[in-house]
C-alpha cells in the first residue's frame, strides 16, 4: 500500500502542476467601433473632392478563450490568452433616391477577430485577482456597396485583414478552484486600409482610406483544466 502511495504521490504533483494554470473560456462581447473614412475622388484630378466621415459601428460577438495564467509569488502572476471571435452587427450608410429613385448604401462589418494578450495579474484576494497588458489583434474588415459612380465608397465588395494594437483591464472572480468569471475591456486601434477603383458609372478613380478603432467590453467564463 505504501509502495502505491508513493507512486501516486509525485504523480498527483505533476498533474497539479501541469494542469492547473492552463484554462478554456467562453464569453460574449459588447463592441464599439469607431471608422474613420477619408475619399478621394476623382483620384486623378488635380483639384479631387475630399470628404472625411466618422461612422460608428456596434456588434456582439462571441469568444472562445484559451489561456495559461501560472502564479510567480501569492500576489504576482501573468496571464497570457488568445481569444477567437466571431461577431455580428454592421453599420449600413444609405442615401435614399440617389438617382432615378434608387437607391445606394454601403455596409460594413468585422466578421471575426483573433487577439493575443500578455497581461500581469494582482492577486489582490484569493478570490480576486487584477489583470492588465498588451493586446495584439488581427480584425477581418469587410465593406459592401452597390454601384454609386463612388458617391458612398468603392462598388462592390472588400475585405482585408487589419493588424491591430492596444491595451487590456480587467478582474477575475474565483468561483471555485477549477472556475472563474472574468471581466475585460479592451481598446484596440488598427492599421489603415485603402482601397482604389475605377468607377463603373463615372469611369473615374476612387481612393478610399478606413482606420479602425475598436473598443469590446467582454464577459468570460474559464474553466482551469
Amino acid at each position: 500500500m505504501k509502495a502505491i502511495k508513493l507512486i501516486l504521490l509525485p504523480l498527483g504533483l505533476i498533474s497539479v502542476a501541469i494542469a492547473t494554470p492552463f484554462y478554456i473560456g467562453w464569453g460574449v462581447n459588447l463592441g464599439q467601433q469607431m471608422v474613420n473614412s477619408q475619399q478621394t475622388y476623382p483620384a486623378s484630378s488635380t483639384t479631387p473632392t475630399q470628404a472625411e466621415t466618422n461612422l460608428a459601428l456596434t456588434s456582439i460577438g462571441f469568444d472562445l478563450t484559451l489561456g495559461y495564467a501560472p502564479h510567480f509569488t501569492t500576489h504576482w502572476g501573468i496571464d497570457t490568452f488568445l481569444d477567437f471571435t466571431k461577431n455580428y452587427g454592421n453599420n449600413l450608410r444609405k442615401i435614399d433616391n440617389w438617382f432615378s429613385g434608387n437607391s445606394v448604401s454601403v455596409e460594413i462589418s468585422t466578421p471575426y477577430s483573433t487577439s493575443f494578450t500578455l497581461a500581469l495579474n494582482y492577486y489582490w484576494r484569493p478570490d480576486v485577482n487584477f489583470l492588465i497588458g498588451p493586446t495584439v489583434s488581427q480584425t477581418s474588415f469587410k465593406t459592401t456597396s452597390s454601384t454609386s459612380g463612388g458617391t458612398i465608397g468603392p462598388t462592390g465588395e472588400f475585405s482585408k485583414s487589419l493588424l491591430g494594437t492596444g491595451l487590456t483591464i480587467g478582474a477575475d472572480y474565483v468561483v471555485s478552484k477549477n472556475f472563474e468569471v472574468r471581466l475585460t475591456d479592451t481598446y484596440i486601434k488598427s492599421s489603415s486600409v485603402t482601397w482604389t477603383t475605377v468607377e463603373p458609372l463615372s469611369e473615374e478613380t476612387l481612393t478610399q482610406k478606413y482606420q479602425l478603432s475598436d473598443n469590446q467590453l467582454q464577459l468570460n467564463f474559464s474553466w482551469f483544466l
